[in-house]
C-alpha cells in the first residue's frame, strides 16, 4: 500500500476511536449527574449514528484501498 493511503486509514480509525471515547465520556457525565444537559443529551443520541457512518466509511475506504 502507498504511504498516503495508510496514513489516511490510520487517521480515519483514530477519529473513530476518539469519537467513540468522547461519546462514552459524555454519557458517563450524564449518568453521573443524573440529568441530561441539552448539548450532551443530543450528542449521546446522535453518536451511535455517527459511529455507524464512520464504520460504513471505513469499510468503503478499505474496499477502495484493496481494489487499487
Amino acid at each position: 500500500m502507498e504511504k498516503p493511503k495508510i496514513a489516511l486509514m490510520f487517521a480515519f480509525v483514530l477519529a473513530l476511536i476518539l469519537l467513540f471515547s468522547f461519546s462514552s465520556w459524555t454519557n458517563a457525565l450524564v449518568v453521573a449527574d443524573e440529568e441530561i444537559p441539552a448539548g450532551l443529551g443530543l450528542f449521546s443520541m446522535i453518536s451511535p449514528l455517527l459511529i455507524g457512518l464512520f464504520i460504513i466509511g471505513a469499510i468503503a475506504l478499505l474496499i477502495m484501498i484493496s481494489v487499487d
